[in-house]
């Protein structure tokens, strides 16, 4: 029988001989299953676990901070990794004994699953303390796989609501039937590794502090930002995203604002950097390099059909008499960039920025060059020099000057 005298005498960690002796003899002795008709546990006693737990829950966090703090690298892994170890042991015990008793017995129950928890906290503890550490490539243990999938199905029943409120947005759709299928597997084809779970744990809680109150175009896009961050590799949504790109590419009705919206997707992605060390399937390539390719390639295949459309008179001399052209002091990727930050300012106002860069391209000439392309140079306005930005806002400093002499 379980009483407060005799529970009061399971050791604490008042010593690291044995840190988990608390909960070690907790589980596989005070609550031992093959003793449960002799377990009566009254009202003082299931306070006084409750109290400890708590207790012991802090001594040990505290302990393993102490234990930790004049360790080096190596003896710190071996540390933290027996900690891990052992409390997915314990868990897995606890579990077990559980399951061995008896609803009626609702008291043990209750105190069982606040073990469970307690130890839950304390692996989550290691884990946002010590992820460096922990072996993120080993295999978690069925009781804490389990334990994590009801804390993901959790989060999935949060973001379905979103989907139920209006926010159809197909890339969470297709991340959470992804999520859906993992939680509702009793067996998969693949090791599960403490990695996969942190990186699922990881991308829902995202997803949930997502600002969803505001503009359903600005959702969107903060969606697709957050997947490309996490390296969300995903077959099925590299092919969902690069559809989606093509389509909004595809409402210009011009080639060459084509071009253009697709130069622009093309920097707006470069410049999401994904999260180092982090991917969904680590067996294929990052999503940021296969985004790369896939742009390069999309963007030659325009450039090589506005090219045949043309006629290739791009790469001919303009009719306009070179006499009559205005020579700049600007090279060629100084005066596009000029042009460009002219249209996104709205100094000057076209159907287009491809129309704004025709123009008035064809009108000037540089030192190094009498024939300037405009489409070339409205390309290469996506990759812009810091020493080009520099020259530019130098010459403006300038016309600045002289306008107020005026």
């Amino acid at each position: 029988m379980i009483n407060t005298t005799s529970f009061r005498g399971i050791a604490m960690t008042d010593t690291i001989e044995y840190p988990l002796e608390f909960f070690d003899r907790l589980i596989s002795e005070s609550l031992d299953p093959d003793r449960i008709d002799k377990i009566d546990i009254d009202n003082e006693t299931f306070d006084t676990i409750n109290k400890h737990l708590k207790q012991e829950d802090s001594k040990l966090q505290f302990l393993i901070k102490s234990q930790t703090f004049s360790l080096n690298e190596k003896e710190t892994v071996i540390l933290v990794r027996r900690y891990r170890s052992n409390l997915i042991k314990l868990l897995a015990q606890a579990n077990g004994n559980k399951q061995q008793v008896s609803d009626e017995l609702s008291e043990i129950i209750h105190i069982y699953e606040q073990i469970t928890d307690s130890l839950d906290k304390l692996l989550l503890f290691i884990e946002n303390w010590y992820a460096d550490f922990v072996g993120l490539d080993e295999p978690v243990s069925p009781c804490y796989l389990a334990i994590t999938k009801k804390e993901l199905k959790k989060s999935e029943e949060r973001l379905k609501k979103k989907l139920e409120e209006g926010h159809n947005k197909p890339a969470l759709r297709l991340v959470l039937k992804r999520l859906h299928t993992f939680i509702n597997r009793d067996s998969y084809p693949f090791e599960v590794n403490f990695r996969a779970l942190i990186y699922k744990k990881e991308l829902v809680a995202k997803f949930e502090n997502l600002p969803w109150e505001t503009d359903p175009a600005e959702v969107c896009r903060r969606v697709h930002e957050l997947l490309i961050y996490m390296n969300y590799n995903s077959k099925a949504y590299i092919r969902l995203l690069t559809s989606e790109i093509l389509k909004e590419v595809n409402k210009e009705t011009e080639l060459a604002d084509r071009l253009d919206r697709l130069l622009f997707y093309q920097k707006s992605y470069q410049h999401i950097h994904p999260k180092p060390d982090v991917v969904l399937n680590p067996k294929y390539h990052s999503l940021q390099s296969i985004l790369s390719s896939w742009f390069t390639q999309e963007v030659k295949d325009l450039e090589r059909i506005i090219k045949l459309e043309n006629g290739d008179h791009e790469s001919k001399p303009t009719d306009l008499n070179p006499k009559n052209k205005i020579l700049c002091k600007l090279s060629s990727d100084q005066i596009g960039l000029f042009i460009r930050a002219l249209d996104e300012a709205r100094v000057v106002i076209a159907k287009s920025m491809s129309a704004v860069f025709r123009a008035i391209v064809p009108h000037l000439s540089t030192q190094q060059k009498e024939n300037l392309s405009f489409k070339a140079m409205q390309s290469k306005t996506y990759a812009v020099e810091e020493r080009d930005k520099q020259i530019i806002i130098e010459w403006l400093e300038k016309i600045i000057e002289i306008i107020k002499s005026y």
